[in-house]
């Protein structure tokens, strides 16, 4: 194994440890009554470029990469939710005796919800949260603010020392949060990256091109007229001297004047259907000695 290779599996090695030490010390730092809150979470540790294959000792490891070639450590790190923040700081102030206030602010306008906690033993702190949008949390759509409130709760309690554990001020619910939200970010990201690169591969108008091709003119005098059906609908086959047969709906303009224009040279702009099977379709598209007549 390469010596920068073999830099990477002890880096690994040392991200393990640490995780492991500090679930351990948070662990030890939380009252038993509220562990049962305390929340483990993956974080991807990126550890370096890799260009070839993973050896086994760093499969074995743990090590994984992207396609790009970046190396990563999935580790476990501990996140207290919020309910343990809130169960924690009420219990302590129930049995010292002392009070705990909070006041909400909505900015709605602005876009966040700002939660400030007065406590008679550890002073005072606030915390804020951006109100989702609803569009990458099914939560935000139907409690958003709420969900806001929460999370600003919780960073408040957390900036007073409760459920901070080594990993940051961002209780368990937040980070779960700020994860699902980038997921969908991602996912959305790559939706659109597809749409785009199906839109440069194809025309602008390629869907309706697929299904209806451009008009066209076709010209000649009537030959016959014969009815027909299309999924119920009474419909005409014109058939021009030329060879063409053009179907024209029972009640377009150009059937009540028919029999003005049987003799003359007319034009009608069409889509082709098959060999010699042109579709009329609205009023504008027929015209007789050159003039539109219906």
């Amino acid at each position: 194994m390469s010596n920068y290779l073999n830099f990477l599996l002890i880096k690994a090695q040392e991200e393990k440890k640490n995780a492991e030490e500090t679930i351990k010390a948070a662990l030890e730092s939380v009252p038993e009554k509220y562990r049962g809150f305390i929340r483990l979470i993956n974080k991807n540790v990126k550890l370096g470029q890799i260009n070839n294959d993973l050896s086994p000792e760093l499969k074995q490891q743990g090590i994984w990469k992207t396609k790009d070639g970046t190396a990563y450590i999935t580790v476990q790190q501990p996140y207290m939710i919020v309910d343990g923040r809130i169960m924690w700081a009420q219990d302590e102030h129930r049995e010292a005796g002392k009070l705990l206030h909070r006041r909400t602010k909505v900015f709605k306008d602005e876009g966040f919800v700002q939660v400030e906690v007065e406590s008679e033993i550890l002073g005072s702190a606030t915390g804020t949260a951006t109100i989702g949008d609803g569009e990458t949390s099914y939560v935000d759509k139907t409690n958003a603010i709420e969900n806001a409130e929460t999370s600003a709760l919780g960073r408040a309690l957390g900036f007073l020392g409760y459920g901070i554990l080594g990993t940051g001020i961002a209780s368990a619910d937040e980070v779960v949060d700020a994860q699902r939200r980038l997921a969908q970010l991602e996912n959305n990201k790559e939706k659109d990256k597809k749409t785009k690169n199906t839109a440069q591969k194809e025309p602008a108008d390629a869907s309706s091109a697929k299904s209806s091709p451009a008009p066209e003119w076709v010209k000649g005098k009537i030959s016959d007229v014969t009815p027909g059906k299309i999924k119920d609908t009474l419909v005409f086959g014109i058939k021009l001297d030329t060879g063409e047969t053009v179907i024209i709906a029972e009640k377009h303009p150009f059937m009540k004047v028919i029999d003005t224009h049987k003799e003359k040279s007319l034009e009608f702009r069409c889509i082709k259907k098959r060999k010699n099977n042109y579709l009329l379709s609205g009023f504008g598209n027929v015209k007789a000695d050159g003039q539109v007549v219906a």
